[in-house]
This record gives C-alpha cells, sequence and structure tokens, in this order.
C-alpha cells in the first residue's frame, strides 16, 4: 500500500466545501472526502509552522518540551521509518522553514525537491519585482510595530523578499508555487510507478500568507466595485482587525479564499493523475494542515498570538480527509482526533507498527465504529504561553493570567461569541484539569 501525504498551511477546515462552505469553491477536496472519510473534529498540538512539522513527521508532542527546533538525531520520522520497511519516499515542498539550516525534514527521503521562493526565502537578491508599498496604505506606517507581525518596524521587507522571488512569475499559472511542488509530484509519480510501494510527502505553504492567487481565483470571491489597498500580507498591515475597514477586511477574506481555491485545484490534479497512473487502487491519500488562521474572528487577522490568545476553532480545527481504498467512501467521523495521532494512523493503514519513538496513537478504527480509538479532548497551545482545550461539548481557551480564561459552549455558540466562562466555572476548571494533566503525563515521556 502507497501513501501521499498532503500538508496545505493556514488551511482552514471551515473552508471546505464538504465542511458545509456554499462560499468557497473544493471541488477536488470534496471529491477526495467522498472517497474516503472526513474528520470534522482533528485539532492540531503545537503551533506553529515549525513545531507542527515536528508532530506530523515523528508523531510526538512538543507542547511540553519545545517549540520550533530542528529534528534531532535519536527521532524517527515517518519517512526513515518506512524507508528501513522497504518503501520509496519523497519529498516535494515549498515550505520553506523545513530546509532552514540543520532543520533536516529532508532525512529518510530517497529523493527530495525544495521549491523555492515563499514568502521570506532568501532566494532572490536581485533588487526587482513589484513595490511593496503596492500593497500597503499610508495606514500601515501610522500602525505601531507591537500591533504587526513579530513586531517588525521594517514590515515592508518580507513582502519585498517575496516579490523579488516572484518577479519573473507574470500571469503564468504553472509557475505558482502549488503548480511547481505539485507538478513535481506528479512527475515523481511517473517516474516511480514501478515502486512496490511508496510514501509520497508533499508540503504546500499555500494558502499562507502571502495571499496571492492567481487573478482567475481572486475573482471568485472579489467585489468588483473594490478600489483599495490588497493587503497581500495583512499581517504586516495589522494583526487587529479594527485597523481595516469592512471593505479591506472583505478583500483579505478574498485573496484567502482564492488561495484556498488554488490548493484545491492543484490537489485535484494530483489525484487525477493518481487515477491516471491507476494507483488509487494502492494508494492512501491524506490531506491536512497544521493551522488555520483569523480573518477577522475574535476580532484578529492571522495568527500571530502577540496581541491576544489567537486560538480558536479556525486556527486549531484543520482539515483531515483520508481517502483509503480499503476503508470506507464518504464518511464523517465527528469524534475528536489529534495531530500527533496523524502519524501513527498512517502506520496503522500501512499495516506496520509505529516507530517506539512516537508518543501518539493510531484512530483508525474510529471508521469501524469504535469511538475510545480517537481523544475525549485535544489541546493545541502556543507552548506554554497560551493552549486551547477542546472536546465535542466545549471549547476553552487557557489564557494563563494574561487575562481571564474563556469558555463556549459548542452547541449554543458555535461561533465562539459568548464566553461563559463566569457561568461555568465547573467547566472550566475540568478543562484546566485535562491540561495540567497533560503537562504532568508529559514528565514520563522521552522528549
Amino acid at each position: 500500500m502507497n501513501l501521499i501525504w498532503i500538508c496545505s498551511d493556514t488551511f482552514r477546515n471551515d473552508h471546505l466545501g464538504c465542511m458545509g462552505n456554499k462560499r468557497v469553491k473544493t471541488p477536488g477536496l470534496d471529491r477526495l472526502a467522498a472517497a474516503g472519510v472526513l474528520f470534522e473534529n482533528a485539532h492540531a498540538e503545537g503551533l506553529p509552522t515549525g513545531p507542527e512539522r515536528l508532530v506530523h513527521f515523528t508523531g510526538k508532542f512538543t507542547l511540553p518540551f519545545r517549540g520550533w527546533s530542528p529534528l534531532t538525531a535519536d527521532e524517527i520520522t515517518l519517512p526513515e521509518h518506512l524507508r528501513k520497511l522497504g518503501w520509496r519516499t519523497a519529498l516535494m515542498a515549498d515550505t520553506y522553514h523545513m530546509f532552514k539550516a540543520n532543520y533536516n525534514f529532508h532525512r529518510g527521503f530517497h529523493e527530495w525537491r525544495w521549491i523555492r521562493g515563499q514568502e521570506g526565502d532568501a532566494y532572490v537578491s536581485a533588487n526587482k519585482g513589484e513595490d511593496p508599498w503596492k500593497y500597503f496604505s499610508q495606514r500601515s506606517k501610522e500602525i505601531p510595530p507591537e500591533r504587526k507581525h513579530l513586531g517588525s518596524k521594517d514590515f515592508t521587507r518580507p513582502l519585498k523578499q517575496y516579490l523579488q522571488n516572484v518577479a519573473d512569475r507574470g500571469d503564468d499559472e504553472s509557475k505558482y508555487f502549488p503548480a511547481q511542488t505539485i507538478g513535481e509530484a506528479m512527475r515523481w509519480l511517473e517516474d516511480n510507478r514501478d515502486a512496490e510501494k511508496f510514501l509520497l510527502w508533499i508540503e504546500l505553504f499555500d494558502p499562507h500568507e502571502p495571499f496571492d492567487p492567481p487573478k482567475r481565483f481572486y475573482d471568485m470571491y472579489a467585489d468588483p466595485n473594490y478600489k483599495g489597498t490588497h493587503y497581500l500580507s495583512p499581517w504586516h498591515h495589522s494583526l487587529s482587525a479594527a485597523d481595516f475597514t469592512k471593505e479591506e477586511l472583505d478583500d483579505v477574506r478574498a485573496l484567502y479564499a482564492g488561495e484556498v481555491s488554488m490548493v484545491d485545484y492543484w490537489v485535484g490534479k494530483l489525484a487525477a493523475k493518481v487515477d491516471a497512473l491507476g494507483l488509487r487502487d494502492q494508494t492512501i491519500i491524506l490531506f491536512t494542515s497544521d493551522h488555520g488562521t483569523l480573518l477577522g474572528e475574535h476580532g484578529g487577522v492571522t495568527k500571530t498570538p502577540s496581541l491576544q490568545n489567537t486560538l480558536s476553532q479556525w486556527i486549531a480545527n484543520v482539515p483531515l480527509i483520508i481517502s483509503n481504498p480499503r476503508g470506507p467512501r464518504g464518511m464523517r467521523v465527528k469524534g475528536m482526533v489529534w495531530s500527533p495521532d496523524f502519524m501513527p494512523t498512517c502506520c496503522e493503514m500501512l499495516g506496520v507498527e509505529p516507530p517506539e519513538t512516537a508518543h501518539g496513537r493510531g484512530f483508525w478504527k474510529t471508521t469501524q465504529g469504535d469511538s475510545s480509538a480517537g481523544r475525549e479532548y485535544t489541546i493545541t497551545g502556543w507552548g506554554k504561553k497560551y493552549q486551547y482545550v477542546v472536546d465535542l461539548e466545549w471549547r476553552f481557551m487557557a489564557n494563563n493570567g494574561v487575562v481571564p480564561d474563556q469558555l463556549y459552549n459548542r452547541a449554543e455558540d458555535p461561533l465562539e461569541q459568548r464566553d461563559v466562562a463566569a457561568r461555568h466555572p465547573d467547566v472550566c476548571a475540568r478543562m484546566r484539569k485535562r491540561l495540567e494533566k497533560f503537562w504532568e503525563d508529559a514528565k514520563a515521556l522521552r522528549p
């Protein structure tokens, strides 16, 4: 059995058509869900990009132990594990953080490709490309650094680097990053169709900032009468929704939705290639993300938690679709599942034991009616600063003294608009006890 793992950075679960979104078009992923299992309540563990990649690759918890850091020499990743068991392995990625010095995420792959140029990747040194000020306004200068991502005073620099990187792209959609990365993945599939079994791992940085989709995808959601600034990198304008006009924020949402549909289009192309090569009956396809983003919810824009605890359903509840030719089709699993368990679940489906270093456990038996294979609750966090504890009834924001903790009832308040922590101190205490138990239990684990 083969496995294709696709992680699309910053992909909001509620932007999937199969999750009920009537506005954003995701036909490719909707078809994938119809051919497999949609896990409605999958949640991330350690945020953001770097820590959650460690979770995905190793099946280990990061929250109790570390944030951004490289793979260590004694950690066993899924590609290393499967390679030793006879799988042919490949990585196709444009998520540049994975290739920082000594991060070693390419370890265990027979072949890997890094598609350069995303976001702040120092790829093109020539001073060319559009002026970044095209995508900021005069008000951007007036907003203090503490309300911007990473508190940056030189807030145009990351976008300037990105615009240099894509200066020669023009309108050619084949030069957009998902097209390049999925294109390399499809080439690899063609060249390696003789493999007895393979792991193909695909990392897409989109729809992460900058929100810069091809025009045809943006036009699907844009207000044709909008004449204002297109904030491709809104978090460098401000992390507060109050610093955007309604029209500006609507345009940010349109740009992001266009990114989502662009990713969906290329994932659909990949699935079609798997079919065309006659591989679908032997290939599991998993689609997920590391986290989502705020687009005005809780008064925030993007995920950065410097102004507030951004943890919420729009950040923590990640998409998870698994199409397994030996599993059910068109199934929805409502039970809680957790990202440290994604990798062990892949091992479970492939019929092998997970590495002994993994902390997680397989949950594939939830598709056979065994609810105990899932989790009673999940914990997502920005390290020890903020956490988010969720079960099927409640969402609890642990603010750890910065501001009072918050509690939301999922059935009565699905959009997290009415904090009821003061009315339910017993529930808050139970959620806090779960968090404390997690920290305590982690002391017995090998980091």
